[in-house]
């Protein structure tokens, strides 16, 4: 009787151990995405140390009448990823190339329509914070890029 559950409990072991020993693999070492969900979980990677910045961006819109308006991946229904890649990556960049250009007019389309507003040009702004010994210290704000926007919500000229 002992022995039948003793062989009943190796499949388990194995399958436990096998897990056990991909995710450790993955954390130690670099693993394709074909091991998934086995992942090196980068953020749990980087230490962050005092002294180091860490920066919060803000989308603003300006519309036509001179108003302006925080753009949010709540307000757009993107995920974080989603208003990453198409609005801060884009507007971080020193220069746009056509790809950023077409992500950008995506984005901008998709907030006219859901709005009823039209934008006049978009601003990325940064809240830098200073990790100290008794946590983070906000930093002045900057604004980062602002980049104007034509009839159609094209990029136009940054």
């Amino acid at each position: 009787m002992i022995r039948r559950e003793l062989l009943a409990q190796g499949p388990a072991s194995l399958v436990i151990l096998t897990v056990l020993l991909l995710q450790g693999v993955a954390v130690c070492g670099s693993v394709s995405s074909l091991l998934w969900p086995f992942t090196d979980y980068p953020m749990y990677r980087a230490a962050h140390h005092e002294g180091e910045t860490m920066h919060e961006y803000t989308v603003i819109g300006v519309l036509d009448d001179g108003r302006e308006v925080p753009i949010t991946r709540g307000a757009l229904g993107f995920k974080v990823w989603q208003f990453d890649k198409h609005l801060v990556e884009p507007l971080r960049r020193r220069e746009l190339d056509a790809d950023d250009r077409g992500r950008l007019s995506l984005a901008v389309g998709h907030y006219q329509r859901i709005s009823k507003h039209r934008l006049a040009a978009l601003r990325l702004e940064s809240q830098p914070y200073v990790l100290t010994k008794v946590g983070l210290r906000a930093a002045p704000a900057q604004v980062m890029k602002e980049i104007e926007l034509d009839q159609a919500g094209i990029v136009s000229r940054q």
